[in-house]
């Protein structure tokens, strides 16, 4: 609908290219720093973000762990890898992937705790999307089900429930990166 809108308004494209998304995320920042004149501001923010990240790099470089990506909905899951929504976990920060066959799609693949064991993550990553848009979310605690307990980051306490207004509905800003820097940062303690 952009070249529609831009009959109406000038029009801006600024979602987050899954397959490259700290590129993309800068160059948002940097279009917007542009148009309200804050270039030294977002030159100094994206900077102070890219360290933070190759912080975080340093150490899940040194990890010999896997890491699993899963959204649940009123208790469905589905998991995500390399290139798609929640890639950056895997393609930003580090994080090895326990399945590098994830196909990379919106909605993720649809998965089940047995295949959560099975694929047996020292890190699992939880995004609850009932949490970020309403609903029945009595079935949504991953980290009570009996078979994620037996999992590695079950066993660990490393089931990180990632903060879902963020990962959800708006990642890809300068203070949700900051959010989703300290949320998987949660990991490495």
């Amino acid at each position: 609908y952009q070249e529609e809108l831009s009959n109406i308004a000038p029009t801006l494209y600024l979602a987050v290219d899954a397959n490259k998304p700290w590129d993309s995320i800068q160059q948002n920042v940097n279009t917007l720093a542009e148009i309200f004149d804050k270039e030294n501001k977002a030159k100094t923010e994206l900077a102070s973000l890219d360290k933070e990240i190759e912080e975080v790099k340093a150490k899940t470089s040194k990890l010999d762990q896997t890491a699993l990506v899963t959204l649940v909905n009123e208790g469905q899951l589905s998991a995500y890898g390399s290139g798609s929504r929640f890639g950056l976990i895997h393609d930003v920060f580090g994080f090895k992937q326990a399945d590098d066959q994830i196909k990379a799609s919106t909605h993720g693949q649809s998965v089940s705790y047995e295949y959560i064991l099975e694929k047996n993550p020292g890190i699992l990553f939880v995004v609850d999307r009932t949490k970020a848009i309403g609903g029945d979310d009595s079935k949504d605690n991953v980290s009570a089900n009996e078979l994620i307990a037996q999992t590695d980051a079950g066993k660990n306490k490393k089931v990180i429930s990632l903060q879902p207004d963020v990962w959800y509905l708006s990642g890809g800003g300068l203070e949700s990166m900051k959010i989703m820097i300290e949320d998987v940062k949660q990991a490495l303690n």
